[in-house]
């Protein structure tokens, strides 16, 4: 191990002093520092995640590296060993499998490139990591397609960004949280041609809350989140909606400053409560309520949603869309069944759709065109949705 795994400590201090080396570095800094101005979003972020991996193992060198036993390269590999971990904890796996796994690929890794590496000096050992975490990402994704889980369940439809970073939702996930959602909806008394009304900028809560009304046999209104509360209550009436499910507590205002003009709404949903803790109203909860409402109505009512499902018919109005209000008060327009499939098998052969491309919405949910590119063709021909 002593020859695979260079131990020398006292050359990789050495080797930073060279003037040859020091203007490199140098260089890089400059470029990234210049780099925000000259070259495009996307170029910009690959630049920014190799930088991060490039600071990450001289953090680890920094951290372990003066007990005298880890060098640059050991760094590496450690910066190896910490992304293939968090890569595995991201696709779900336990943390007891995906830690030894991690050190297993690594270490094969560094026992694979160690007699060269002990010719390499660390530092381009640390700038070589993300070329592994490419690999791992690559690796992941091919064999992700090739297993899918069952009936290819576990496969990505959907990933929204959580504070930066990219979380994925499979289909398994669609269905659990649109059925748990479509029961909460059953649970409450709603019949068939009810209408829910969902008040939120595009997010993975406003797809699963979209296809569990369909599920349950129901009507889905979206309604633009920059409408005022003037706006929100003609829709809310003309529509007669019954559940209505908001985003956050800017939404919620807009509807309790007219609740008591909008008489047919009987509960509301709230997606991110976190500015709601201490708030309370019989009227009013979070959406995981809801989900967990629903689960235990599944439990007891396992044949009500397939129920509702085989109930619906081509013609039944499903989706509920509205005019841009021009020529005066925003109408209503009944959408059915037998439009949305015949989106879900469109698209354009000059433009093929398949299950390797990425959608990234850009208009709100509630828009025709977002409905059509997004949630259609998605459940048509299995792309993924992109939340940003």
């Amino acid at each position: 191990m002593q020859v695979l795994f260079k131990a020398d400590y006292d050359q990789d201090i050495n080797y930073l002093v060279n003037r040859g080396e020091r203007i490199r570095i140098f260089g890089v800094v400059a470029l990234a520092l210049v780099a925000p101005f000259f070259v495009s979003g996307f170029y910009l972020s690959e630049l920014s995640i190799f930088l991060v991996y490039i600071l990450a193992g001289l953090g680890l060198m920094v951290l372990i590296g003066f007990t005298g036993v880890v060098s640059f390269g050991h760094a590496a590999f450690l910066d190896i060993g910490a992304y293939t971990n968090s890569v595995l904890l991201g696709y779900d796996v336990p943390f007891f499998v995906s830690l030894p796994l991690a050190a297993l690929l690594a270490g094969v890794i560094g026992a694979a490139l160690g007699r060269a590496a002990s010719k390499m000096h660390g530092f381009y050992m640390t700038i070589a990591t993300p070329a592994f975490a490419i690999v791992v990402e690559t690796a992941i994704g091919a064999w992700e397609p090739v297993t899918g889980g069952h009936m290819g369940l576990s496969l990505p439809t959907m990933r929204e960004k959580d504070f930066g970073i990219w979380r994925a939702y499979s289909w398994e996930d669609y269905a659990k949280f649109a059925y748990d959602c479509a029961g909460g909806f059953l649970s409450l008394g709603l019949c068939r041609g009810d209408v829910v009304s969902i008040l939120s900028e595009n997010n993975k809560e406003w797809a699963w809350a979209d296809m569990a009304a369909h599920c349950a046999g129901l009507t889905v209104n979206g309604v633009y989140p920059t409408y005022q509360a003037g706006q929100l209550e003609h829709m809310l009436n003309d529509s007669r909606t019954r559940v209505l499910i908001v985003e956050n507590e800017e939404q919620l205002d807009k509807f309790l400053t007219v609740r008591e003009k909008t008489p047919h709404v009987l509960r509301v949903y709230v997606i991110d409560w976190k500015s709601l803790r201490g708030f309370t109203d019989p009227m009013v909860a979070p959406i995981e309520d809801l989900y967990e409402t629903g689960a235990a109505y599944r439990s007891a009512n396992p044949a009500a949603i397939d129920a509702a499902v085989d109930g619906g018919k081509n013609g039944d109005a499903t989706v509920l869309i509205y005019t841009s209000c021009t020529t005066g008060a925003p109408k209503g327009a009944l959408i059915s069944n037998r439009y949305l499939l015949f989106q879900m098998s469109a698209a354009p052969d000059t433009f093929p759709i398949t299950a390797d491309d990425d959608i990234l919405t850009y208009l709100p949910l509630c828009h025709a065109a977002e409905r059509v590119i997004s949630l259609c063709m998605n459940l048509g021909h299995g792309t993924r949705i992109n939340f940003a």
